[in-house]
């Protein structure tokens, strides 16, 4: 017969001074009581004052963290007076190191607590593309399997160029032109378009700005083209279009002066004999 012997569970007092962060960690503390004699940082913990500036949110947000890996906590504001122990450590963290007690550790901290591991996603080599299959061939003499594949790969390699590593096009009257592959491109006809010196070029003279300095790919004008008509400046401050949504259709007419128009303008300025309006007559024939 086994008896399970109740676990008697004590409570922990941590007493910190008002510029010291509140933390607990270890030493089988699951309930603890915290004194602090900074009424604004318990009533920020407390969630009964609000924090405005970014550092101190942050230092709340990690207080609150620290505070939930405890079954129990407590924080009591007392006064300065009855905190002398925790505020003395506090000044001593600026003190001279001569003067620390023997029996007193501390502990230098290299950054502030706040500092959080910056994340930086996996960088992935750009997946195969156009540039794979002929840089294949110019620099391991590979070729597809199959042969009608093969033999225009050929054609197409005789204009290119490997240059440390880097795949280029040959010009007939440009220098070598840099190859790139989807993800690069994109982001190369941005910068060109709506840069720090983009002009909001249309599709056409964005593609020969491109090609002039440098860079080559398929598919440029047809990408030329889609970033600047989605371009949302552009669409915004462009001036209007004019030409009619459809084509323009001649009026037939019989003979002259088989139709006319007529239009009633005015009010105008009073002219002689007190006229005010005029009426405008159109020859359709001759109009159109």
């Amino acid at each position: 017969m086994m008896v399970e012997q109740n676990k008697k569970i004590f409570k922990w007092q941590l007493r910190v001074d008002g510029s010291s962060n509140t933390h607990g960690s270890g030493a089988g503390a699951d309930e603890v009581e915290i004194f602090s004699d900074s009424q604004v940082v318990v009533n920020q913990v407390l969630n009964e004052y609000q924090a405005r500036e970014e550092s101190m949110i942050t230092y709340l947000e990690l207080a609150r963290e620290l505070l939930e890996r405890f079954k129990e906590y407590r924080i009591v504001h007392v006064p300065r007076e009855e905190n002398e122990k925790a505020d003395a450590l506090a000044k001593l963290a600026s003190a001279t190191i001569n003067i620390w007690p023997n029996n007193i550790s501390m502990i230098r901290l290299s950054q502030p607590s706040i500092v959080k591991t910056k994340e930086v996603g996996a960088i992935f080599g750009e997946r195969d593309s156009w540039i794979t299959p002929i840089k294949e061939y110019l620099i391991n003499d590979i070729l597809p399997s199959d042969p009608l594949e093969a033999k225009r790969l050929k054609y197409r390699a005789t204009r290119y160029s490997v240059l440390n590593g880097e795949l280029y096009k040959r010009g007939y009257s440009r220098a070598l032109q840099r190859c790139v592959g989807p993800e690069e491109a994109e982001g190369i006809l941005r910068s060109i378009h709506s840069g720090n010196c983009g002009n909001h070029a249309g599709g056409a003279s964005l593609a020969h700005k491109t090609l002039r300095q440098g860079f080559y790919w398929p598919t440029l004008f047809a990408d030329s083209k889609r970033v600047a008509a989605r371009c949302e400046a552009c669409q915004k401050i462009a001036n209007n279009i004019r030409q009619p949504p459809e084509l323009l259709q001649s009026i037939t007419s019989p003979w002259p002066f088989a139709m006319w128009g007529i239009d009633l303008i005015g009010p105008m300025p009073t002219a002689t004999g007190g006229a005010k309006h005029a009426i405008v007559a159109v020859d359709y024939f001759t109009n159109g």
